[in-house]
């Protein structure tokens, strides 16, 4: 038993010693850089993962964070860990699980209150809500950027729940969106006759033919008139 401790503690010496030469602070540097470059990566995915997931390929965040928590940990008991004692560990572990229990309290906080704010900004948004407001010619109560009621109005056609507003001259979620007499988005007005040598092509389809988040001008159909 005693040569047994005695090994422990030689043991430890050398892993203490070694901890303190130049080749383990470099481990601890590289795994401290590792451990910051997955929480960035992951952080960014989940925040605005559209844009982000082109520059990272993380099909699993978790373990990217699970990995970004085990480097920092390797970081912290190369350079300090291995000089604790019993007693420094146990308040580093109780520290640990207070940080956990905050942090995760936080988050479910969080994420109770923004399904709150989606569900009643859902039902707000919805078609029906829309159209109610329209005919009853309210306020527009629309919450974010893209305010559809700005821009729309009940049809008179029954095959059309709405359409654009006709002789628009408007912002929509920060872009320029006008429309003619017809209500189509266009700067210029199509007269009804054909005229000699003129094709004609119509698009159907949905609010990216039409041109959602794209300046005026800039849209699918006025593109392929310009050409």
């Amino acid at each position: 038993m005693m040569m047994d401790r005695q090994s422990r503690v030689a043991s430890r010496d050398q892993l203490r010693a070694w901890s303190r030469s130049p080749g383990a602070r470099l481990i601890a540097g590289l795994l401290l850089a590792v451990s910051i470059l997955f929480l960035c990566a992951t952080g960014l995915v989940m925040v605005q993962g559209g844009t982000w997931t082109r520059v990272f390929c993380l099909p699993c965040p978790r373990r990217y964070l699970a990995g970004s928590l085990g480097a920092w940990f390797g970081w912290y008991f190369i350079l300090r860990g291995v000089h604790n004692t019993a007693q420094e560990w146990g308040l580093f572990f109780k520290r640990a699980v207070l940080v956990v229990l905050s942090v995760g309290m936080t988050l479910l906080t969080m994420e109770i209150s923004l399904r709150v704010m989606l569900a009643r900004q859902e039902r707000m948004n919805s078609i029906e809500n829309l159209m109610a407001v329209c005919k009853a010619r309210k306020p527009s109560r629309v919450i974010g950027s893209h305010q559809l009621l700005s821009i729309i109005a009940p049809s008179d056609d029954p095959f059309l729940m709405f359409e654009l507003q006709k002789n628009m001259d408007k912002e929509f979620g920060g872009y320029r969106v006008r429309t003619n007499a017809e209500g189509l988005r266009s700067n210029r007005e199509y007269p009804k006759a054909k005229g000699a040598h003129t094709v004609r092509i119509v698009g159907v389809g949905d609010s990216g033919l039409w041109g959602w988040d794209v300046e005026q001008g800039q849209d699918t159909l006025t593109v392929l008139e310009s050409n």
